[in-house]
Formats: structure tokens, C-alpha cells, sequence
């Protein structure tokens, strides 16, 4: 199981979907005329944001499932909602507490991307988007998609071709 991370300004184009490229193109317009609300960031999309979001709220140093959308919760087969993160027993859980809790103390988005702990051959890429409520209080719209390890093959061949 492996982790990968990119913070800041921008996520990379090619490990992409449009459902990301929406989600992260509307946190940067909303963020910038401070205008950020859950309901803003989510609202008009053509894409599936509920299904494959989670969303988390800090809790001192650790942060608390609200929502779990139902494509999440078939794929890790149980519901959260309620629970601590830490309180999880997959490593890949500690790992993504470290990235949460730095999107929440610098509130800039994360993009991550992860092997499964029970599969390593399913491949998991998404972002943390910050959102400030209140002083001391952030909620995280974790957007994720399980992606084919086949295609990002096909597109890594494609890309570093020197022919057609």
C-alpha cells in the first residue's frame, strides 16, 4: 500500500477526472471570493459529487465521518458515519489523518491517490477540499474514485510514446 500526495495550487491534468477538474476548478472561484459553502461547492454538477464523497469534520486533532456516500459505502462495505477516523483500523486511514489534518490547518486542498489495504491492485485517487465554518472547525469534502489500473497504464504508455 502506497500513498501519494500533491497539496497546493494545482492537481496533476492527466491523473484527473471531470467530476475533480469541476470539484477543484469551483473551490478555487469560491475561495477566492469567499463565498465557500458545502451546498455552493456541490451544487449544479452533472457528476456523481454525493455518492462518491465523504465528508469530515474536525474534532480537535481528528475528524468525525457526517456523510459517506453510497458508492464509498459499497465499495468498503460498511458505514462510518459517526466514527472517528482514528478509530479505523486501516492503515490507510492513519495515513489519509495526516493529509486531513494538514488540509484543515493550511485549509488548501489535497490531491491523493492510494492502493486499497484489502486489494492492492484497486487504485483510489481523490481530493480534500477544506472548508472553514467556524474558528477551530473545518469540513472536508473527500471526493474519491476508484480508478481501472489498466487505463493509467494505457495513458502512461500513451503519453511517454515516441511514436503514435
Amino acid at each position: 500500500m502506497a500513498i501519494e500526495v500533491f497539496q497546493g495550487g494545482s492537481i496533476p491534468r492527466e491523473l484527473s477526472s471531470g467530476a475533480m477538474e469541476f470539484l477543484w476548478a469551483k473551490w478555487k472561484t469560491l475561495n477566492a471570493t469567499n463565498s465557500m459553502s458545502l451546498q455552493r461547492l456541490t451544487e449544479e454538477s452533472a457528476h456523481p459529487l454525493r455518492a462518491n464523497s465523504t465528508y469530515m469534520l474536525s474534532a480537535g486533532d481528528d475528524f468525525v465521518y457526517m456523510y459517506v456516500g453510497d458508492a464509498i459505502q459499497a465499495i468498503i462495505r460498511f458505514n462510518p458515519t459517526g466514527r472517528l477516523l482514528s478509530t479505523s483500523e486501516s492503515p490507510v486511514a492513519r495515513d489519509l489523518l495526516g493529509v486531513y489534518r494538514q488540509a484543515a490547518r493550511t485549509l488548501v486542498p489535497s490531491f491523493v491517490r492510494f492502493s486499497s489495504a484489502r486489494n492492492t491492485r484497486q487504485i483510489w485517487q481523490g481530493l480534500v477540499l477544506p472548508i472553514r465554518l467556524a474558528p477551530g472547525t473545518v469540513l472536508l469534502v473527500c471526493y474519491t474514485e476508484l480508478i481501472s489500473h489498466q487505463s493509467e497504464v494505457c495513458e502512461h504508455l500513451f503519453q511517454t510514446s515516441r511514436e503514435a
